[in-house]
């Protein structure tokens, strides 16, 4: 079993004691580094939030990004989009995040992985989450015809030449995708993948029929105690997939509060929410240490406005910090793996 980084873990244990002293902070930040992509998936909240996406940062400002992220000290760095593999200065942001301490993960559709761009995010990213929706005729018609060889012939350019980074694959189970999820699963397995999970579309209206419910819930059930050295996502979090699937709205997850998921846009806005909903500042134009300080003292009134989802991400900073700090200070990799 691997250990976390030391840097992680004291950023970690920084952010344990003003968590159990009631300040707010971010544990996890997800950053949507450009608004380009080769296709436009079904369901992808990053373009059903934003049809005409803002520009891109320049590098200069991205490098401007990152170092604040240490000085706020970040433990966690998610890097999106769009699609972050087709952004020119992506090696040049992965190896300053490196050099600045966070831990980061890429997340992909895979669509657009070569060898000598594999090798770059080896070296620079703890783990790469190639984002699939399913078995090829699920993933096909969400995102289009025939891109579901394309991502799994980029996820073998990437295994193939791995040796460092840690490898996984992210399914948003939605109304056009929640059959056949072991079958996907054992499939992803066979790739040679380490860990899969499983997460709700936040989108209300791509929800699972109320009907298709309790069959997906067995199926995830039945994953998650026979195949646990493979799945993700845990039982608490499939209770919460069971609630948000069944019932209108579910807010009592919600880490807005506590502000320990923050997104940034690729102009550099930054939201508490991961879906966007609450922008608070902009850390290209103000310095990502005054939006956090400020957004301290908000109150989040719109927050109870809110439609609620049940994004795993929301409840990572609840699991980190129920889970008593020498186990995950030490690298407990169970945890990690959620990621």
């Amino acid at each position: 079993m691997k250990l976390l980084p030391l840097t992680t873990c004291v950023r970690l244990a920084r952010r344990y004691r003003e968590f159990r002293r009631g300040e707010r902070g971010p544990v996890f930040v997800s950053w949507f580094l450009t608004r380009e992509c080769p296709i436009r998936c079904a369901g992808c909240v990053f373009f059903s939030r934003h049809p005409a996406p803002p520009e891109d940062l320049p590098l200069a400002d991205k490098l401007r990004v990152l170092a604040d992220l240490e000085r706020i000290g970040v433990p966690f760095l998610f890097i999106a989009g769009g699609e972050p593999c087709v952004a020119p200065d992506l090696p040049e942001v992965l190896g300053e995040a490196r050099r600045r301490g966070l831990y980061t993960i890429l997340v992909t559709s895979g669509l657009v992985m070569s060898p000598e761009l594999a090798r770059v995010i080896d070296r620079t990213a703890r783990g790469v989450i190639f984002s699939i929706d399913g078995i090829e005729p699920e993933h096909d018609r969400i995102r289009g015809q025939g891109n579901y060889q394309r991502a799994m012939e980029g996820m073998r350019i990437f295994l193939a030449g791995r040796r460092n980074a840690r490898v996984y694959v992210s399914c948003v189970i939605g109304r056009r995708n929640h059959v056949d999820l072991t079958r996907f699963a054992l499939d992803m397995r066979a790739m040679g993948v380490d860990r899969v999970n499983f997460q709700s579309n936040c989108i209300p209206q791509l929800k699972p029929d109320q009907g298709a419910v309790p069959s997906l819930m067995a199926e995830l059930d039945h994953l998650s105690t026979e195949w646990s050295d493979l799945f993700v996502t845990d039982r608490k979090y499939l209770d919460k997939l069971r609630t948000y699937f069944t019932r209108p709205t579910n807010l009592e997850f919600c880490g807005v509060p506590t502000l320990g998921h923050l997104a940034l846009l690729p102009d550099g806005t930054v939201s508490a929410c991961c879906e966007f909903h609450l922008p608070i500042g902009n850390a290209a134009q103000e310095g990502l240490p005054a939006v956090v300080a400020r957004a301290r003292t908000l109150g989040f009134e719109e927050v109870k406005r809110c439609k609620g989802c049940c994004r795993k991400d929301y409840d990572l900073v609840e699991r980190f910090f129920e889970t008593p700090v020498q186990r995950w200070s030490l690298g407990d990799l169970r945890t990690i793996q959620s990621l």
